[in-house]
C-alpha cells in the first residue's frame, strides 16, 4: 500500500512538474471596445501646451520577399507659437538592407548643421562630418531633408500629422483605424492600421513622474497592418503587426538623460512595455512595467528589472548602445536585438538614438514551474552622446566652461 501511495505521489508531482513547465498557450488579444471614446480620440491629437511630444510606430511586415521591419517617429518639442517638428523613419528589408531617413523644419536643419560642426571641430581627422555638413547646407543630404511650414501640418483635437510624405491619421472617431504613409529610403509605404486590442492608457490616474516633472502617455500593442510597398516602380501587397505608442508632459530632462523603452507583443496575445530613465550619472532615476492581459486589462503591480548583457558600438556617432538584456522579476529571461545596426540619426553621425526589432524569450515568473513565454517588438534606446536633457543655450556654457579650464 505504502508503495502504491508512493508511486502514486510521483506521478502526481510529475504531473504539476510538465504543467509548470510548459508554454503558456498562444492567443490573441480581446477586440477592443471603447473606440468611441471621444477623449481618447482627442488625446491623440498634438498638445500644444506641453513642451515634449512623439507619437511612433513599430512594426513588421511580410512581403513577396520575406520579413522586413519599419519604424517612425514623429516629434515636436516646445509650447503654442515657439515649437519645432521633425520625424524620422527607418526601414530593414527581408535582405537586412537598413537605411534611415530623417525630415524636419528650418530650426531642426540648423541644430543639425551645428552638430555637425561640432563633431568636425571634435575629430578634425574625420572629413565625412564636413562632407555630410556641406550636403546639409546646401540641402543635398542624403538622409535629411528639409520641410517647410506648409508641408508639414500638425492638427489639436485629432492625429493628423504631415511631414513631407510622411503622415500619420486618425481615420475614424468610431474605431481605432489610421493611415500611415512612409517615404522610406527603399520606397514609399501606404498602410492601414486596426487596433485590435483596448490601449494601454496611461493618462488620467497613472502618470509616470519623471524627476520634477511628468510623461502621461498611451500605447496600442496590437494594430493589424494592411497596405502596399511601392519600390522600384513595383507595388505589392503587404501586411504584418505593429505597436503605435504617443507620449507627452512636462518631464525633466535631467531624469531622463538615457532611456530605454522594450515594447513586446507576447504569444498568449498580451503584452508588456518597459520604461528605463537614467539621469547624467547613468543611474536609474526612474522605471515603469505595464503588463496587457489577453483579455485587455492592465496589471500594474508587477515589476520587471534589466541587467544588460548586449552592445553595440555606432561607427557614425561612436555611442555604446544596450541591444540585450536579462530580465528579472515576474517575466525572467532574455531581451535580444534582432539587427543590433538599428541606429537613426538626423543626419549621418548627430542626433541619434537606436530604435529596432527585439525578441524575448523566458518565462512569466521566477519559479521552476513558471511557464515559458515569448514576444516580439521592437526596443528603443536613446544614449547620452547627444545628451537630449541638454537645451542649446546649456551646451553653450558648458563648453566655454570647457574651455576656460583647458586655459
Amino acid at each position: 500500500m505504502k508503495k502504491l501511495i508512493v508511486l502514486i505521489s510521483t506521478i502526481a508531482v510529475g504531473i504539476v512538474f510538465l504543467a509548470g513547465c510548459s508554454s503558456v498557450p498562444d492567443g490573441k488579444p480581446a477586440m477592443p471596445t471603447t473606440g468611441a471614446d471621444k477623449l481618447n480620440y482627442k488625446n491623440e491629437g498634438a498638445h500644444f501646451e506641453s513642451p515634449f511630444e512623439y507619437w511612433y510606430v513599430t512594426g513588421h511586415l511580410d512581403t513577396d520577399e520575406g520579413r522586413l521591419y519599419f519604424a517612425t517617429h514623429f516629434h515636436r518639442v516646445g509650447s503654442v507659437y515657439m515649437q519645432t517638428r521633425n520625424a524620422y523613419n527607418s526601414l530593414r528589408l527581408p535582405d537586412g538592407s537598413y537605411d534611415y531617413r530623417s525630415v524636419g523644419d528650418g530650426f531642426i536643419q540648423t541644430l543639425t548643421g551645428n552638430k555637425l560642426k561640432e563633431k568636425m571641430e571634435r575629430y578634425p581627422d574625420m572629413k565625412i562630418y564636413k562632407e555630410i555638413h556641406d550636403k546639409l547646407v546646401n540641402n543635398e543630404s542624403e538622409h535629411f531633408t528639409y520641410v517647410p511650414e506648409e508641408d508639414r501640418p500638425m492638427y489639436r483635437n485629432k492625429l493628423f500629422i504631415r511631414m513631407n510624405k510622411n503622415s500619420i491619421e486618425r481615420a475614424t472617431d468610431t474605431t481605432y483605424l489610421y493611415n500611415l504613409k512612409l517615404d522610406t529610403w527603399a520606397g514609399l509605404l501606404d498602410l492601414k492600421m486596426e487596433a485590435v486590442s483596448e490601449p494601454v492608457r496611461l493618462f488620467q490616474d497613472n502618470i509616470v513622474h519623471v524627476g520634477g516633472g511628468s510623461l502621461i502617455w498611451y500605447a496600442k500593442p496590437w494594430l493589424d497592418v494592411k497596405g502596399t510597398f511601392d519600390r522600384n516602380g513595383k507595388q505589392q501587397q503587404v501586411s504584418g503587426e505593429a505597436w503605435m505608442t504617443h507620449m507627452w508632459g512636462t518631464p525633466d530632462p535631467r531624469a531622463m538623460y538615457s532611456q530605454e523603452f522594450i515594447m513586446l507583443r507576447l504569444n498568449n496575445g498580451g503584452a508588456f512595455l518597459l520604461i528605463n530613465l537614467y539621469d547624467k550619472d547613468k543611474k536609474l532615476a526612474n522605471t515603469k512595467f505595464v503588463y496587457q492581459k489577453p483579455d485587455g486589462t492592465l496589471e500594474t503591480g508587477m515589476k520587471v528589472t534589466t541587467e544588460p548583457v548586449d552592445t553595440w558600438k555606432s561607427k557614425a556617432t561612436f555611442e555604446t548602445y544596450n541591444t540585450g538584456w536579462k530580465t528579472s522579476g515576474d517575466f525572467t529571461g532574455t531581451v535580444k536585438a534582432l539587427y543590433p545596426d538599428s541606429e537613426i540619426m538626423l543626419d549621418y553621425g548627430v542626433g541619434a538614438f537606436w530604435l529596432g526589432p527585439c525578441r524575448f524569450e523566458g518565462k512569466m515568473g521566477a519559479s521552476l514551474f513558471s511557464p515559458e513565454i515569448t514576444g516580439e517588438g521592437f526596443c528603443r534606446v536613446v544614449g547620452t552622446e547627444d545628451k537630449p536633457g541638454d537645451s542649446i543655450v546649456e551646451k553653450i556654457k558648458k563648453k566655454k566652461t570647457e574651455e576656460t579650464k583647458s586655459k
